[in-house]
């Protein structure tokens, strides 16, 4: 029998539940619930007698209530995954990640966001609050960040299954690019962690923030006048000036395709890669209105650290917002940390037209440091080089021979 996670979809306080057990190989059904209905039931009032969500059924009958201690049971299943830390210093690290997340971040939540999804009353005084609340943590994750990859230890563990769920919320809410930029750690930790399959099966397509919530303005009633006496006609205002056409875009004039970029993001990042989403792209891929290109950096022969690397990419994708609509690409780190020559970064993207961005093509671009080869997937060597860059894995027969790192993923 499966482990029952009753909560509603997207609910930052269960995803890390998800993340957990996705990591560890564990089934958790997710039935549709009606809050305020199935939480009154008698049934799950004898899972939490408080009603609240989320709520987990074990195989036994028995239930688990408070989203922390929901995480940290099913992070314990399977110890030998190693969420809740390799060691007793690891574990205590998870712990305070853990706490940290949810007394600080959590309660902000509500000031906002919730408050402005679900039309509540909105509270200024406390989202001020909240909104500094969220500043501080930020600065102190950048700032242990700055020589991490993860927030405990070396690999994955439940500080970050937590942090990065509760973490997408503001990412996508709240913290606009201006407010990403003042934290490129936390944004090279956010994006390498959501492009990990077990993060992105959960969290789905994700779409950074672009205008913070804000509460909707009062529109000031119109002051009624005094009806005034009749006067002479008005002299006739000028006509008003025409309005200059709007300045075409690099991609205005491109023949529609057939193929739809953004179902294409869908299906990357809601299938397994290699049996779900590859053969959507080989099926569906229009290569006359879109083009693959590999690229290397140019100077991979100065870079030492893998995460001075893993900035650089995340600096770059941060440039590339604009761009969305119409570019998709992964880019990997390979090698491990040492002296110069050490790491190198390599990726693979897809765009839409036959050529780079073209302001890519010009210098001071983040792009204009690297070279540029257009892949023809009539070959077998270029097809494969596209499935192992966007698969994370594999050969990269024609790309880098050190070992694959990192990677991650502009969509």
């Amino acid at each position: 029998m499966a482990y029952t996670l009753y909560t509603y979809p997207g609910n930052p306080r269960a995803n890390c539940t998800l993340i957990a057990a996705e990591l560890s190989g564990i089934k958790i059904e997710t039935p549709e619930i009606e809050l305020g209905k199935t939480n009154k039931t008698e049934e799950f009032l004898a899972l939490n007698p408080l009603g609240r969500v989320p709520t987990l059924k074990l195989p036994s009958g028995a239930g688990v209530f408070e989203s922390e201690a929901i995480a940290r049971y099913v992070a314990r299943l399977r110890p030998e995954v190693g969420l809740m830390g390799a060691t007793f210093a690891e574990a205590t690290e998870v712990d305070s990640w853990v706490t940290l997340a949810n007394a600080d971040l959590v309660p902000a939540m509500l000031p906002l966001v919730w408050v402005h999804l679900f039309n509540l009353k909105y509270d200024g005084s406390a989202a001020t609050k909240a909104k500094a609340a969220v500043d501080r943590v930020l600065q102190v994750l950048d700032a242990a960040l700055l020589s991490r990859t993860y927030l405990a230890g070396e690999r994955v563990t439940l500080a970050d299954t937590v942090m990065v769920s509760v973490l997408n919320l503001f990412m996508t809410h709240t913290l606009d690019a201006k407010a990403r930029k003042a934290v490129p750690n936390v944004m090279r930790y956010y994006n390498t962690l959501t492009a990990q399959p077990a993060f992105a099966k959960v969290l789905g397509e994700i779409k950074l923030c672009e205008t913070p919530l804000a509460p909707a303005k009062k529109e000031k009633a119109a002051k009624k006048e005094a009806a005034a006496p009749a006067a002479a006609a008005a002299p006739a205002a000028p006509a008003a000036e025409p309005k200059k056409p709007k300045a075409k875009g690099p991609y205005d004039d491109l023949p529609k395709s057939s193929m739809d970029l953004d179902e294409w993001k869908r299906e990357y990042s809601n299938n397994d890669t290699r049996e779900g989403a590859l053969p959507w792209l080989w099926k569906n891929l229009d290569t006359e209105g879109y083009s693959l290109w590999h690229c290397n950096y140019k100077y991979n022969g100065e870079l030492e650290k893998t995460f001075m690397s893993a900035n650089l990419v995340t600096g770059w994708f941060q440039r590339c917002e604009h761009l969305r609509k119409y570019i998709f690409g992964n880019v990997l780190i390979f090698g491990s940390s040492g002296p110069p020559g050490s790491v190198e970064i390599s990726g693979v993207w897809l765009f839409r037209g036959q050529s780079i961005p073209p302001e890519w093509d010009q210098e001071g671009n983040d792009a204009f440091y690297y070279e540029w080869n257009k892949l023809d997937i009539t070959k077998a060597q270029d097809k494969a080089l596209v499935e192992d860059y966007f698969a994370w894995d594999g050969k990269f027969e024609g790309g880098p021979t050190k070992p694959f790192n990192q990677g991650k993923t502009f969509k």
